[in-house]
């Protein structure tokens, strides 16, 4: 067997997340999870898509952090993903913090929007600050992701997409 070290020199890594997404065949699966849809990567970058068109039509972009208080799952991924490409930066929060917890994460982190479930805590719910967008994520009947907004629509933000240099997540430990 050869290597051909020119293939090699010209190979370049996905630097984005619509770059590793793009890198993979539409019809092979690319997330199987307990009690979840099983999603090719044509449909994965699809929703992926969707969902970061529809945070830019809630006024989040570029330059926004949004909490994501979810538990493991699709919804999740999906949502993570939706966010960093639409150029904001994901700052997923452990649910099971208390409200104190969350209250300090979401001004520590300078939160401009949250993502939670119809099922998320008293905790999370009552450290919502009133001028915080607050998006609730969930399956429709065709089991894609869908996102929902309680707040009044935004000026339509513009999809610049992401680079290589976007920081697309902040931990807190």
């Amino acid at each position: 067997m050869t290597l051909d070290v020119r293939a090699l020199e010209t190979f370049q890594l996905p630097t984005t997340i619509t770059g590793i997404l793009n890198s993979g065949v539409p019809t092979n699966i690319a997330i199987v999870a307990p009690d979840g849809p099983v999603l090719t990567y044509g449909s994965f970058k699809c929703q992926v898509d969707s969902l970061a068109n529809q945070l830019n039509s809630f006024g989040i972009g570029r330059g926004d952090r949004i909490a994501i208080v979810l538990p493991n799952g699709v919804e999740n991924i999906v949502s993570f993903l939706a966010v960093t490409a639409s150029g904001a930066t994901a700052a997923p929060l452990n649910p099971a913090y208390t409200k104190e917890e969350f209250v300090f994460c979401l001004e520590d982190a300078n939160a401009k929007a949250i993502i939670t479930s119809s099922a998320a805590s008293d905790a999370i719910n009552e450290a919502i600050p009133a001028s915080m967008i607050n998006v609730s994520v969930g399956l429709n009947a065709d089991e894609k992701i869908r996102f929902t907004c309680d707040l009044p629509l935004g000026l339509p933000g513009t999809r610049e997409g992401s680079t290589g240099d976007d920081v697309a997540l902040v931990l807190h430990t």
